[in-house]
């Protein structure tokens, strides 16, 4: 048939899936997709290209399914609040499809790709695919006439309802965390030299849901010169009076701010006041800062510090890690030579509930591949600017233990 072109991409020669995708919505008014499963890295680069091409939400439509558990929730909200029809396969057949159709602005197919990617940031940016890229106008009605029956069919398929959602939470959550496992069972001594292939879409379950910025689990928040607990102490113990340094008392001044214990007009806040007088001690000056922490809307911690949200969100979730992880935590804190799997346990705190299920060793796995080519496109920078900052600092002393414990007892 003519009108067709057959294309291989592949990671090693730099070709993409998403070439030929941009290709395809090239000059196009409209677009619908039809794919097993998505995800928000694939999501994110599909929504690029779709305004790229100057396509509108409102003339876009995705079909998937929540089968198998491997559409993950988050994709979803992001496809529905950006305002593009989502509808979830819900028939009695696997659904299985992967197929882009561009229409003009009559609502005419002009072309269609058939192939073997689903919406996913491994699948359009890395991974070796295949498909045909067409505009033979048979083939395109075809095309149309099996998507349109699919889409409006409201026996097989449904928009996403929230009990849809709360649903596939569970089983993508649990799904995840098993495929997450399989990927890493590989000897032993295959990781230990460094030799470890990790499935790009299990860490992308893992990575793409990490929030950011990336949280630490100590008091470092601020900037650059109030790192830990005790020279948070000293700093306070001394005000107003500050560094001889000009510039170094306004950066002391900043963080002091950014931690939420001096106000804009330079004098403490109540909370700085309360620290400054009364606790002596760096166990209860985690105390008090984070019973401060969880009684402060988040709205009003984002106007101070995001990053003090971004704890507050991975102290929870460190205290939903296995027993045996969080043992493991505080008994190597301030062993250099754990210190790459301490700070992948830290990066997952920033992530979903996925972490909640993986042991030590999954973790340690994991840990020899974050600094890799595997880690998902959007999250390399900010990975990158946690080893290079904050994830570097704070473990020779017992902060992290501190903290993390002053607010469990906090939340109990």
């Amino acid at each position: 048939m003519s009108g067709e072109n057959f294309f291989v991409t592949n990671s090693a020669s730099g070709d993409r899936y998403l070439h030929s995708l941009r290709k395809l919505l090239s000059g196009a008014h409209a677009a619908d997709f039809a794919v097993s499963y998505v995800k928000l890295g694939g999501w994110n680069l599909v929504q690029t290209e779709l305004k790229r091409a100057g396509i509108s939400t409102a003339t876009t439509r995705v079909l998937a399914t929540s089968q198998l558990g491997v559409t993950q929730p988050q994709a979803v909200e992001a496809i529905r609040d950006s305002g593009v029809l989502i509808r979830n396969y819900v028939g009695g057949k696997v659904f299985h499809a992967k197929a882009i159709i561009a229409y003009d602005g009559t609502g005419k197919p002009v072309g269609a790709i058939v192939g073997s990617a689903n919406l996913s940031e491994s699948a359009l940016n890395r991974a070796v695919e295949c498909g045909i890229r067409t505009t033979d106008p048979s083939v395109l009605d075809d095309l149309r006439t099996w998507f349109e029956s699919l889409i409006s069919d409201k026996r097989q398929t449904r928009e996403f309802s929230d009990v849809d959602l709360e649903f596939l939470e569970q089983t993508w959550r649990t799904s995840s965390a098993l495929r997450l496992r399989q990927a890493f069972e590989t000897p032993i001594a295959a990781v230990r030299s460094g030799v470890i292939e990790v499935d790009p879409e299990s860490l992308e379950d893992l990575f793409v849901t990490v929030a950011i910025p990336i949280a630490t689990l100590n008091i470092d928040h601020a900037g650059n010169n109030i790192r830990n607990l005790h020279h948070l102490r000293e700093v306070l113990r001394e005000f107003p009076r500050l560094s001889a340094n000009p510039r170094l008392a306004a950066k002391q001044r900043s963080d002091l701010r950014l931690l939420g214990l001096l106000a804009r007009d330079n004098n403490l806040t109540a909370l700085g006041r309360e620290a400054k007088n009364r606790f002596r001690s760096e166990a209860r000056l985690a105390s008090l800062w984070c019973k401060w922490v969880a009684r402060t809307p988040d709205a009003a911690l984002d106007a101070i510090n995001p990053r003090i949200r971004a704890f507050k969100r991975a102290a929870d979730r460190f205290w939903t890690l296995r027993e045996e992880v969080q043992r493991f935590f505080f008994d190597n804190l301030t062993k250099p030579s754990e210190r790459l799997t301490l700070q992948c346990i830290e990066l997952v705190c920033s992530g979903s509930a996925v972490v909640s299920a993986l042991e030590i060793e999954d973790l340690r796995r994991l840990a020899t591949v974050i600094h890799g080519p595997e880690l998902p496109t959007p999250l390399r920078h900010a990975v990158d600017d946690y080893f290079e900052n904050k994830g570097r600092r704070s473990w020779r002393d017992d902060d992290r233990r501190i903290v993390l414990e002053a607010w469990k007892e906090i939340a109990r």
